[in-house]
């Protein structure tokens, strides 16, 4: 059987200027004895997907964009099942790999026994020692733990992790995609009739979180995973131990990256993180495929295009064309026709693709409850919502299916045409731009979720099903649901030509009809249906039922 598997991870880096590669590379003629192989992971965005062996000993494998630390681990847990490795021994980039650890890999490898699932070195940031350490009641890491500690926890770096071990847990998860990964490993551990055991080395290593050199931005994807991990594994007290750990983090790192007068923009992103961590479902996230094979291209969630079309045969063809030539040949359109009487059901049998399914004759006599029909009858695991009259830009599923692994839903912007294609300039810097922005109370009084710009993830359609009675709208229903049950974005990429003409359904960029006590009573309704849905269907606990990388 084989020994080590070694696994680098680079991002925006390449292998000749990875400290870790050059010094592995140097110090495994030591290894006579045992079998190893090194593979390399490229999550670096752009670069040509391709999967080779630089030499007999290691191999070299790209995506093309960045997957995360728990995507790579993954595929290199595949591997070392599929030939027989017996460890995985895991690596930043920038890690210096020393005689110390080498040879307390082979003392480890002559005598380990088969219920140890991590071993793991003294870890060393500067003068401190980070890892392994243990952690209290609250959450809050102790780094001097007991000799003869249990309960032991360290960083993905240098973690040698028994493949035995990552097989009965059922592999990395994939929700923890970067951040909090390792935490989440040693508490599998934990769990299980498994343990954890120091390896007699000493190794040092540059973590940022530790030498203070993290972004706002990142440290609220910091707090986002760390409370979501305290929410799904450990009691209360350790979710509130873990916000005021994060809080304190922030001024240490504010501090370190130009003052305490940036505390604030750390404190408002770390905030923000945590809440997102918090209103998340405690639910994991679902395995993804086990073929090692088929997990170096791992295939793209099923798309479900959902369209309402009633007497569109103007624009209707040009509309089919610009998303079908987005779509794979496993992805759908779902378009329910309420009883047109012009020739759009002609046009949309005449493309005779399979992946259009056509249900018409219906007689709903509104656009709300036809779009309801097509959501019903989707079977994707991302929807994208499609008027008949408007156009894609081409990239707009690659863009979504991008933000969408952070996100529930995911709203675009848009070029506004007339009915011949010409721009609308003005109309969209007043109507589009002002309007678009998280928060419930805005958008419950100016509705920003334009539903042909819209695309969400099927838990949220889950929630939204079915449509309450007299809904005037029914992007503004799902874009209340997803605001205020899930995670939205809104982004400034202009992914749609959204055309204006004197058919349209809907009152986008015009006066409204209403009276003030229609407007008043359509929001106040709009909140007790809310209200109703969180009290009966408990929405939180809705489970994500797929993950792609």
């Amino acid at each position: 059987m084989n020994e080590f598997l070694f696994v680098v991870v680079l991002y925006e880096m390449s292998m000749s200027q990875s400290l870790t590669v050059r010094s592995l590379s140097q110090r495994c003629a030591r290894f006579q004895q045992h079998v190893i192989h090194l593979l390399v992971i490229d999550n670096t965005p752009g670069v040509k997907p391709e999967s080779c062996a630089v030499n007999s000993e290691t191999e070299y494998i790209s995506f093309g964009e960045n997957r995360g630390l728990a995507n790579a681990y993954q595929t290199a847990f595949l591997m070392a099942k599929a030939k027989n490795f017996r460890f995985l021994v895991l690596f930043d980039q920038d890690s210096d790999v020393n005689d110390d650890f080498i040879g307390a890999l082979i003392e480890m490898a002559n005598d380990h026994g088969s219920s140890i699932a991590v071993w793991c070195p003294e870890v060393i940031c500067g003068e401190t020692s980070i890892s392994p350490y243990s952690l209290n009641s609250f959450g809050w890491p102790n780094f001097n733990p007991r000799r003869e500690s249990k309960w032991l926890y360290g960083i993905n770096s240098f973690s040698v992790v028994n493949v035995r071990f990552v097989q009965a847990i059922g592999g990395f998860e994939q929700f923890y995609w970067l951040d909090c990964l390792d935490t989440w490993l040693y508490e599998q551990a934990h769990k299980g009739n498994w343990s954890v055991r120091r390896l007699s080395a000493s190794v040092k290593h540059d973590l940022s979180l530790v030498s203070g050199r993290t972004t706002p931005s990142r440290m609220r994807n910091i707090a986002f995973y760390e409370s979501s991990l305290a929410l799904e594994l450990w009691p209360g007290r350790r979710i509130l131990g873990t916000v005021l750990r994060l809080a304190l983090r922030g001024i240490m790192h504010a501090k370190a990256m130009g003052g305490l007068r940036n505390s604030w923009y750390y404190f408002k992103e770390i905030v923000n993180g945590a809440r997102a961590g918090l209103r998340r479902r405690s639910g994991k996230a679902a395995r993804l495929t086990r073929n090692y094979d088929s997990f170096l291209s791992p295939p793209k969630p099923r798309i479900s295009v959902c369209m309402a079309t009633y007497n569109g045969e103007k624009f209707v063809a040009r509309q089919l064309q610009t998303i079908l030539s987005q779509l794979e040949p496993g992805d759908e359109i779902v378009i329910s026709d309420d009883s047109s009487t012009d020739g759009t059901l002609k046009i949309i049998e005449g493309f005779g693709d399979s992946r259009i399914r056509l249900f018409a004759g219906q007689n709903f006599r509104s656009p709300t409850y036809n779009f309801e029909n097509a959501l019903r009858q989707s079977r994707g695991d991302v929807i994208f919502l499609s008027d008949q009259d408007d156009e894609w830009i081409e990239g707009w599923v690659e863009t979504a299916l991008a933000e969408l692994r952070n996100v529930n839903l995911v709203v675009c912007n848009a070029y506004m045409i007339d009915a011949e294609g010409h721009p609308l300039v003005r109309r969209v810097d007043r109507v589009l731009n002002g309007i678009r922005r998280t928060g419930l109370f805005h958008n419950l009084y100016q509705n920003g979720y334009m539903g042909c710009c819209c695309a969400f993830r099927r838990e949220v359609l889950d929630v939204a099903l079915p449509f309450p009675a007299r809904l005037p709208w029914h992007d503004w229903w799902i874009g209340l649901v997803a605001e205020v049950f899930f995670d939205t974005k809104f982004i400034q990429t202009k992914m749609i030509r959204y055309r204006r003409h004197d058919s349209n359904a809907s009152p986008t960029g015009e006066k409204s009809k209403l009276t003030l006590r229609e407007k008043i009573y359509m929001r106040w309704r709009m909140m007790t249906e809310l209200i109703r849905l969180a009290i009966e269907r408990n929405p939180r606990r809705v489970t994500r039922t797929w993950v792609w990388k």
